[in-house]
């Protein structure tokens, strides 16, 4: 403390955290003895990553649940920043990626393989990408990830991005990818269709990864009836959604190159 501020010390931050999470628990509480016959009303905060999965997918599953349940107010952030589940004022989070163990309740929501892809003409231009290593010596697209770790049963091995084309945009980097820019790394729903048409090329297929898909609750917010009805609503949608959006999106392109 001085004149002139005040500041909290390491043990108050923790006292302040521990208080309002208590608070928010009590809050919970109250709310969930005072819902009448467990009514589906109220608000549900949820965060999930933009780009084509949260517009073509996340969204139009929660805009079906608000038409369904008109008494719910759905309010939906797109954010690829990790955001505080605990101390936030998020009553869902979608996640991509291994979790680490918490008291956070978790619901699968679907496992995406990444698949890493160039344009043929970068191929061409560049020669064969046989190895992880070779990433070294070529541009790459990347989004907000610094490195790409690769795993095998033999090798693990990291490669940091720190050239080519950067943004945090599944859209763009695809666009990128397209135009020749460098190697992507992106999701199957983004790059399927340009694969089996020959627009894009796989490298590395040997080194694709499964990355699970999650909702995250805090266990408090999970005791309210409509954050449980909204996350068994999008655990059985969502899977097939993004396998039907899979098929479509090489079917559209299958389409264009017929129909020009």
């Amino acid at each position: 403390r001085t004149t002139r501020t005040l500041r909290l010390t390491e043990v108050g931050r923790g006292y302040y955290r521990m208080c309002k999470q208590g608070l928010e628990q009590f809050d919970s509480a109250l709310e969930w003895a005072t819902q009448a016959n467990h009514a589906l009303k109220g608000r549900i905060r949820m965060n999930a990553v933009g780009g084509l999965i949260g517009e073509q997918l996340i969204a139009p599953l929660l805009i079906d649940f608000q038409r369904e349940h008109s008494e719910i107010d759905v309010v939906l952030d797109f954010s690829s920043q990790r955001v505080d589940l605990i101390g936030g004022c998020y009553d869902l989070v979608m996640r991509m990626g291994s979790l680490p163990d918490s008291s956070l309740v978790s619901r699968r929501l679907h496992s995406i393989t990444t698949r890493y892809v160039a344009s043929p003409e970068f191929i061409r231009k560049h020669g064969d990408i046989e190895h992880p290593n070779d990433l070294k010596r070529i541009p790459l697209i990347c989004g907000s990830v610094t490195e790409w770790q690769f795993m095998n049963q033999q090798e693990s091995i990291t490669i940091d991005i720190n050239r080519g084309f950067q943004i945090a945009n599944g859209r763009v980097m695809l666009q990128a990818a397209l135009a020749g820019l460098g190697v992507s790394r992106l999701a199957d729903v983004y790059v399927q269709g340009a694969i089996s048409q020959g627009k894009l090329i796989e490298v590395l297929p040997r080194w694709c990864q499964t990355t699970p898909l999650s909702l995250l609750c805090p266990p408090a917010r999970y005791q309210l009836q409509r954050v449980r009805t909204l996350m068994d609503w999008m655990v059985e949608r969502f899977e097939p959604r993004y396998l039907q959006a899979l098929r479509f999106r090489t079917a559209k392109d299958t389409d264009d190159e017929v129909h020009p």
